[in-house]
């Protein structure tokens, strides 16, 4: 399976799902492997789905949601698919990712967390699920980031990212994931993870003034993981990405009308979400310096 997973990807899996006659598709990997999966089985009709994810971050494992990429369109698709029907998390699994996988994957946990319990369609059910998720990846990611082989902290980093899927799952997400995917649809070749924290900072200065109350029981959290991210990213020579300027009014444009802007807590133009764009990433002139073109 590709990297952020595309059509022509889960049509060729399908197509052997059904050439082969198969019965189930086990999914073992990330969140890409996952969503094809999913989206595999439901094209392809088969009876039995296991889902074991190796990275914790997506929560694809308990979510009937699909990210899949439309390369000629250069758009992420959000799409019914299936829900596994059993999910094995296993700790040893996730240990050998390396240092900016275990990041930005944490980093998408988080934001599926926080952006859940900010949620227009937030209640107490999801509510419950978002904050235990946001306090787990507070006390966890600080660990496995100094300490990869914690696997205690692995397992606490996979229950919170399952429990932010299980939040999402019910009252959906925001603008970063708007943003994010509206932006890694476009450049195909960026890591969702990696995009989700060049976004969280300004998203999160943009909504505060709708729901002041509930970002101050994450306020501390989201102060902890911004700290981790910026020590990390220093560490790991990792530069801000880039976007040309003449791109930026159609991603607006794009991630206004992305399925995740619906349930977010602030009302906004397409004017904002550019502000959001240019706060968020570096701006260049030249086409050719962008981080999509190259």
């Amino acid at each position: 399976v590709v990297e952020n997973p595309t059509l022509r990807c889960v049509r060729e899996g399908a197509a052997r799902c059904s050439r082969w006659g198969a019965a189930g598709i086990i999914a073992l990997g990330g969140g890409s492997v996952l969503d094809a999966a999913k989206a595999m089985a439901a094209e392809a009709g088969v009876r039995l789905l296991v889902a074991v994810p190796t990275t914790a971050g997506t929560g694809s494992e308990i979510s009937s949601w699909s990210v899949i990429t439309d390369t000629a369109a250069r758009e992420k698709l959000s799409l019914r698919t299936r829900a596994p029907d059993l999910a094995v998390l296993d700790p040893e699994l996730t240990a050998s990712m390396p240092a900016e996988l275990t990041l930005f994957t944490g980093i998408d946990a988080f934001a599926h967390a926080v952006e859940g319990y900010l949620s227009r369609e937030a209640g107490s059910v999801t509510d419950a699920f978002a904050l235990a998720a946001t306090e787990l990846i507070r006390e966890c990611l600080p660990r496995v980031v100094e300490r990869p082989r914690d696997l205690r902290a692995r397992e606490g980093m996979l229950e919170a990212s399952f429990l932010a899927g299980a939040a999402m799952m019910h009252c959906g997400l925001g603008l970063i994931h708007a943003i994010a995917n509206t932006v890694g649809g476009y450049y195909h070749h960026l890591a969702h993870g990696r995009v989700i924290a060049h976004l969280f900072a300004a998203v999160t200065r943009f909504n505060r003034e709708a729901c002041a109350a509930r970002y101050g029981r994450v306020e501390g959290a989201i102060r902890t993981v911004q700290d981790i991210y910026e020590r990390e990213s220093e560490r790991l020579g990792l530069g801000k990405l880039s976007i040309p300027n003449d791109d930026i009014p159609e991603l607006a444009a794009r991630g206004s009308r992305n399925l995740n802007a619906r349930t977010n807590p602030r009302d906004f133009t397409e004017g904002d979400v550019q502000g959001i764009l240019r706060e968020s990433f570096q701006v260049v002139e030249d086409r050719g310096r962008g981080t999509g073109p190259r």
